[in-house]
């Protein structure tokens, strides 16, 4: 498959890896993607970085004061186009040094980030790569990542005033591992042939229809279980019936644990997981795949 575009970047990888479909139509058919208001938030704040401006479109009160509490380095939305072999690799990084050495990375969003989540961001891995190239596998840089946290208001997006601060450094085995993965993303995409296959209309007509019957009865089924099990704690019953069937109220068992094995058993998940990325980096780990059939209604 030819893609419409000279160069490989983070937005090609990303969208490949979570949509072939997605990634065949904005990359060969050339279709735009959808307005989203998460990455204009993104946007405001980061060309407020660059040019000190509040845009006029913005109605945040807090975007100034988010701002003052982020660092920048020399160069804002700092382009890095890099060729590799027969690889040509273009990254927008937020803000980056200008002897390679250290970037910057901007998330806004209402999920919180983690050292976790941000250890195994293959998009910092992906600019990483790009600088390491640039400097002839010379220099890995460091990256600090900045979590900005919005809320939903009434008036939409709005900052919180909350910023986090998290580092990542790299590893020659890193830059290795993320090369490898683009190589194999580029192959795939090489190999990949995109085909529609035609079904009828009434056959997509009825499961749509059916769709709607099976969420319309799922709800009526669960007004009727909270009306029934209203009445029977109401009433102190384990069960109620009629003449054709019987509700039993049943107990399911949960412990509570107390804050030290809490806090034991996330250390050890935080482990697992870098334990879980080291065997993806060397290999050790294996993939595997299954299918199922997914629907969406077009639009």
């Amino acid at each position: 498959m030819k893609t419409n575009r000279e160069y490989f970047s983070w937005s090609q990888y990303s969208l490949w890896k979570s949509s072939k479909k997605e990634f065949y139509k904005r990359y060969v058919l050339g279709e735009k993607s959808k307005p989203n208001v998460y990455f204009d938030k993104g946007s405001e704040l980061g060309n407020y970085l660059e040019t000190g401006d509040i845009p006029f479109t913005s109605q945040d009160g807090m975007l100034e004061q988010v701002g003052n509490l982020i660092p920048k380095l020399d160069i804002m939305e700092d382009k890095l186009e890099v060729q590799y072999e027969h690889l040509n690799l273009l990254a927008f990084v937020d803000s980056g040094a200008l002897d390679g050495t250290e970037f910057l990375e901007y998330k806004t969003g209402k999920i919180p980030w983690t050292q976790d989540k941000v250890d195994t961001h293959e998009q910092l891995d992906f600019y990483a790569l790009c600088y390491y190239l640039r400097s002839g596998q010379e220099v890995i840089p460091t990256c600090r990542l900045y979590w900005i946290e919005t809320e939903e208001t009434d008036d939409g997006l709005r900052y919180t005033g909350y910023v986090e601060k998290f580092e990542r450094s790299f590893t020659e085995e890193d830059m290795i591992h993320m090369l490898g993965n683009i190589l194999k993303a580029l192959k795939e995409i090489e190999e990949f042939e995109y085909v529609e296959m035609e079904i009828e209309d009434e056959l997509v007509d009825r499961y749509i229809e059916l769709t709607g019957l099976v969420n319309k009865y799922n709800d009526e089924i669960s007004v009727i279980k909270m009306e029934i099990q209203v009445r029977m704690e109401a009433d102190s019953v384990l069960y109620a019936a009629s003449a054709n069937g019987r509700f039993s109220m049943s107990k399911r068992t949960s412990w509570n644990y107390t804050s030290e094995l809490k806090e034991f058993d996330s250390l050890h998940k935080s482990e697992l997981k870098k334990k879980q990325v080291a065997e993806q980096k060397s290999g050790d780990a294996t993939q595997s795949y299954t299918e199922s059939l997914r629907f969406s209604i077009i639009k």
